[in-house]
Formats: structure tokens, C-alpha cells, sequence
């Protein structure tokens, strides 16, 4: 608040002696209503006495700024403000007032609510990422830049992109997981040049795939979209199966193309963490007509295993940055974090695993990445079967015998020995 001529910098209480007896801008209000114009709230603001029947020309300076982000007009220029009319001739007492954000300036709201929303999801079980830096731009798309750790928001309209995307929360949610993955430095690699369905770098998939949960995982829906054209068109996507489509239709999908596809490693990571069964299976590159063949999603392990591994382990001494690597730190041997038959089948089910983790023959009971089988793998094993080790990280590896229950025992204890000692072959994977 402050009185014409006057340029305050926050709301202030001195030299004028105002108090403000209720917040101008609640945070419910923010996250639920600045998405449209003219949207009101009534602060009550008190006025000191003032001496000798003096006045005070009062306006309200709101900053679009909260625990989560902050806006500025450019990258090293000043906050981004809205300075409310003028109120004339002010005496000491009540002073009720409306404030209305026009739609002019209500995007960049729009903005800090929503990272104020992905911001609390966030923080239920990991440390502060800190404030985030938003500039609302009239480029025809947006983009975090890990240079500058700054999230520039498009407001652009045109016919042949623009949005604006500073209406676009799940937009806005996927910057943020980029953001997250470089503060943490996980996910953080690749290029900037990439589409759902592309064949991209490992670094590249990885590092959209992680943008791609953090925006499902706060909107609570696998459902993701960018709406262009100022909102009369949109393109989907689907985290849970790979489909994408304009306009609520559904033109193929990516669900089984690999490590090298943002769309199969979203969908890995999605089935991690969410409580759905499915088994999409696909047809070419269709996952219609779903025609299930019993290897599909039975994992529903939530958000802490992914976080634990992405931002506690270490692989060639740093944290991992592509799908690869994170199954690798998920089943280190100082701490697996098991399920190791539901990730495999989620890995599979992606197009990662021409056949359920098992390559070639089996044997390779530690899982070594270059399925070596040797002396190690008879140490797993013999820690598996008497000295309650850890599980093996695909069975189908540990079945040495080939049994077709699939039990592991001293059979396939007997197996190695017979392999590493006495040369006799393998079996085949099952």
C-alpha cells in the first residue's frame, strides 16, 4: 500500500502507520480463481490517526510471488507488479477495498499458482528446491534454461502456436520437473530438441520422462495436455500407455519403443509409481486392440522409491540420468529396493527387454550388465539360498535349471557349479 507519488516496494506498515488485517491475496484465492478475469477479494486495511484531518491517496502494489516462484519483467529486470487504482482522500479508520487482477495481467498469477501447487506436492517428503524463477514472455513457446535457472511462461497468441501458456498448467508442472532435476541434479541431461515419439539419447528420454511424472504426479492424472491456438486446439498425451492425439483423439501410440522414447520411460515411470494395473499390450504401433499377454503393470510403489533412487544413489559417481542408469541404483546390492519381477515385467512391457529380463541363457544371477556368469553369480546365489541375501534381480536369471515352476534351489546352485567348474552348457532363457 502506499499514497500517490509514492513508489513502495512491499506492503508497508511505516512511516504510514497502515495495517493490513487481512491477507490481500489469500492463497486459496490464488490457486483457485485467478484463472479468469476480474476476480475479487475485500482486504480490510486500518488506518493510524492522522494528524490535523489529514488524507492519504491509498493503491495496493501486488507482487505475483509466493514461496514457490517468483516473476520479474525480464531476466535481470525488476518484479513484475500490479498496482491497483488509485483510492482519493483517505482519513484515519476502516478501509475496505476491493482488488481485481485484470486479465491482462492474470497469467503470471496463474503461473505462481500453479507452482505453488507443485510446490506442496513437492515438499511432502523432500527438501526446498528453493524459489523459482519466472520470466512470462512473448515467445511462442515455453522452456526452462538450466543456464540461467529461469522458467520462461509464453503468452503468445498466434495462429500457428500460441496458447498462452501461462494458462497451461501442465506446461508449466512439466518445467518444473525440469527444474527439479537440475537443482538436484538428476534427469538433467540431453537435448532440447525432442518430441514425445522420438527417438532421442538416453539422457534426452530420461530427462523429458521425469518432466512428464512430476506434471502427472501433481495434476493426479496420467492425462497430460498443450493447448495451442489460444485454447481452441489441443495435443495429448497419456503417461499410463504412450498414446498421443489432437483434439481428444487418439492417433498411436509409443508405449513399447524404448529407452531412446520419452513416451516408454514416462510410462516405466508412471507404472512405478501409480496405483493402477494394466497390461497395454501393443499391435505395431497401436496399443488398440489391447490384447493383453499377461506381462503388464502390477507394481504400485509411489513416489518415494523413484525420489530414493534418483536423488540418494550414486551411479559412476553421479545420479542417474537415463532409465538405465535408475535401474541400475535401484538395484544396487548395498540396498535393493525390490519388486524385482514387477520391474522387469514394467521394463519389458515398455519395449526395453526383448524378453522378460532373462537374455540369452540364464545364470546370470547378480545381473550383471554384461551378463557375465562366474563366480560372483554363485556368491549371490549361495547368499540368496542360506544367508537370506537379497533377491535375485530377475528370477528368470536365478532359475539356472530352467525349471519350468520357476523355483530357485539347490538345483541351480548345482547348475552354476556344473557352468563355472565342469563347462557344461546353460540352458536357455525360459
Amino acid at each position: 500500500a502506499g499514497h500517490r507519488g509514492h513508489t513502495p516496494t512491499r506492503l508497508q506498515t511505516q512511516p504510514y502507520c497502515f495495517q493490513l488485517e487481512l491477507p490481500v491475496i489469500p492463497p486459496t484465492f490464488l490457486s483457485r480463481h485467478l484463472n479468469t478475469s476480474g476476480q475479487e477479494h475485500n482486504p480490510i486495511l486500518s488506518l493510524c490517526p492522522l494528524n490535523r484531518g489529514k488524507v492519504k491517496d491509498i493503491f495496493f502494489r501486488v507482487y505475483p510471488e509466493n514461496a514457490a516462484a517468483y516473476v520479474t519483467q525480464t531476466l535481470n529486470g525488476p518484479p513484475d507488479v500490479f498496482d491497483s487504482p488509485i483510492s482519493y482522500n483517505h482519513r484515519s479508520g476502516s478501509y475496505d477495498t476491493t482488488i481485481a487482477i485484470p486479465q491482462l495481467h492474470s497469467g503470471r498469477f496463474y503461473v505462481i499458482s500453479g507452482l505453488q501447487d507443485a510446490y506442496g506436492v513437492w515438499m511432502t517428503g523432500r527438501p526446498s528446491p528453493g524459489q523459482l524463477h519466472v520470466v512470462v514472455t512473448n515467445e511462442r513457446s515455453s522452456a526452462y534454461d538450466p543456464n540461467t535457472q529461469t522458467l520462461y511462461v509464453s503468452n503468445a497468441i498466434d495462429e500457428a502456436q500460441g496458447g498462452p501458456d501461462d494458462f497451461d498448467q501442465d506446461v508449466i508442472w512439466h518445467e518444473y520437473g525440469h527444474w527439479i532435476g537440475d537443482v538436484f541434479h538428476f534427469m538433467d541431461g540431453g537435448d532440447s530438441v525432442h518430441s514425445w515419439r522420438d527417438t532421442v539419447s538416453l539422457e534426452t528420454a530420461g530427462t523429458e520422462a521425469f518432466a512428464h511424472l512430476v506434471a502427472a504426479w501433481i495434476k493426479g492424472s496420467p492425462f497430460l495436455q498443450n493447448r495451442f491456438r489460444n485454447f481452441t486446439k489441443s495435443f495429448g498425451r497419456n503417461v499410463e500407455n504412450g498414446e498421443w492425439g489432437f483434439d481428444g483423439f487418439v492417433d498411436s501410440s509409443a508405449n513399447n519403443w524404448g529407452a531412446q522414447v520419452e513416451a516408454a520411460v514416462a510410462g516405466i515411470l508412471w507404472d512405478i509409481y501409480d496405483s493402477q494395473s494394466d497390461d497395454h499390450s501393443t499391435f505395431g504401433q497401436m496399443v488398440y486392440p489391447h490384447h493383453a499377454d499377461g506381462i503388464g503393470d502390477t507394481l504400485s510403489d509411489g513416489i518415494g522409491d523413484i525420489l530414493v533412487t534418483l536423488m540418494d544413489r550414486n551411479i559412476s559417481g553421479h545420479h542417474p540420468d537415463n532409465i538405465e542408469e535408475f535401474w541400475s541404483a535401484w538395484f544396487q546390492q548395498s540396498a535393493p529396493l525390490g519388486h524385482t519381477q514387477a520391474m522387469a515385467d514394467i521394463w519389458y512391457e515398455h519395449g526395453i527387454n526383448d524378453e522378460p529380463c532373462c537374455i540369452g541363457t540364464t545364470g546370470n544371477v547378480d545381473y550383471d550388465p554384461q551378463d557375465l556368469v562366474d563366480i560372483s553369480d554363485l556368491s549371490y546365489m549361495v547368499d540368496f539360498l542360506f544367508l537370506d541375501g537379497p533377491d535375485p534381480i530377475c528370477r528368470a536369471e536365478a532359475n539356472v535349471d530352467a525349471d519350468p515352476g520357476g523355483s530357485i534351489d539347490i538345483s541351480d546352485q548345482s547348475a552354476l557349479i556344473d557352468f563355472i567348474c565342469f563347462s557344461i552348457p546353460l540352458p536357455s532363457c525360459p
